[in-house]
């Protein structure tokens, strides 16, 4: 019977994506001589936030997802990235291949909260596997085994390398969700005052917003 073992090389972009990704390198290694014909894999993509020291600034930053940090020891928690599913070509031995996680600029998501609030070191992500092998026992006849539900591969990523991404897809952007109704407002101040797009009005807006702040 097949005994996998899983293991993350390294992350970089997906190359050519019309979507910011970032590309997980993992090594599929089967300790056993059977001919894999193909595996049905199923990824969770995850952040173990308990695993890593947070600066001031992050700890700031991150006081919306986590509360206050004194706080941290109950509140701080994993956070999922991504579930993906993809079909594993035959193999002997080991296998190479690549398990894409998308990266988003909506931060209303929690994921991009927390890589958005990140500045250095690195950030510990882990990928849970699952799924079921489909294999050769020698018989000429293809069996099918689970993936034990403890296969796991942890990995250190780069702290830079979300927002550098998302700097090379949205330079200087941020993205901001409002209900229509309040859009449909910022709209018609921008046609009665003649503006030119909705961050003319935003800009027009602020001072008064400021003045009355202070």
């Amino acid at each position: 019977m097949p005994d996998l073992r899983f293991r993350i090389d390294r992350v970089a972009p997906v190359a050519c994506s019309l979507a910011p990704q970032l590309g997980f390198q993992i090594r599929i290694e089967n300790s056993m001589p059977e001919v894999i014909h193909s595996i049905l894999l199923r990824c969770t993509i995850q952040v173990e936030a308990a695993k890593r020291r947070y600066s001031q600034d992050e700890q700031d930053r991150l006081r919306d997802l986590f509360g206050d940090a004194s706080r941290w020891g109950e509140t701080l928690h994993s956070l999922l990235w991504s579930n993906t599913s993809l079909v594993v070509p035959a193999f002997t031995g080991s296998i190479a291949i690549e398990v894409p996680a998308p990266c988003s600029l909506d931060y209303t998501l929690a994921i991009s909260k927390y890589l958005n609030a990140m500045d250095s070191q690195d950030v510990p992500v882990s990928i849970l596997f699952s799924g079921t092998v489909f294999y050769d026992p020698g018989s000429g006849l293809y069996q099918a085994q689970q993936i034990p539900w403890d296969r796991q591969a942890e990995f250190r990523m780069p702290a830079g390398l979300w927002r550098g991404l998302i700097d090379t897809y949205y330079p200087r952007k941020a993205w901001l969700c409002l209900p229509r109704e309040t859009f449909e407002r910022l709209r018609c101040y921008q046609a009665e005052h003649e503006l030119g797009t909705i961050e003319e009005v935003l800009d027009a807006l602020l001072p008064h917003a400021e003045g009355v702040a202070r």
